[in-house]
């Protein structure tokens, strides 16, 4: 049997609209799945592969895969808790950019500041350019990046920033 859902789980996940009822039920699921609290990073793999190959038929799943995981294991340590891998399925699920780009924000701003930089930000955009795909590379993409902080004026962005970004790029 699962250990009940600590209230601040909940409530981060409350903050991006998810009830209790959907925390709870994916809580147990995966404490059923996982009872060591945490995923290991070949598991985690397949199951992000074998999301984004329902979510986004375009892309290349391993891709997806690839580029989100290092947002849930900043530190490679090869495993992944309910939050981060929760958080990942919702990144993947959500259908609008614009909470996609909320909730991955939340996964890379690694101090929790409110703030990302440019290697964060670049997480960012490789995760849009694998999703929408969009075809571009690594070059396109550090020249995206380099371009929308020096129009921005910024070292650091903020989640405003990154939904600013979203919408007028990709019109959401």
């Amino acid at each position: 049997m699962a250990p009940p859902v600590p209230k601040e789980v909940v409530a981060k996940f409350a903050e991006h609209g998810f009830e209790e009822a959907w925390v709870t039920e994916e809580w147990n699921l995966f404490h059923e799945k996982n009872p060591s609290g945490k995923i290991v990073k070949k598991d985690a793999m397949a199951k992000l592969k074998e999301a984004a190959a329902a979510r986004f038929p375009n892309a290349i799943p391993e891709n997806v895969a690839e580029v989100l995981y290092p947002a849930f294991d900043p530190e490679d340590k090869g495993e992944v808790d309910f939050v981060a891998a929760a958080r990942g399925l919702a990144v993947l699920f959500c259908s609008r950019i614009e909470i996609r780009a909320q909730l991955f924000f939340s996964l890379v701003d690694e101090s929790g500041d409110g703030k990302i930089n440019k290697a964060e930000f670049t997480k960012f955009l490789a995760f849009v350019n694998e999703t929408q795909a969009l075809g571009l590379s690594e070059a396109d993409l550090k020249a995206m990046c380099d371009e929308i902080f020096t129009t921005l004026g910024k070292t650091e962005l903020t989640l405003d920033d990154v939904r600013d970004v979203a919408a007028a790029r990709w019109g959401c």
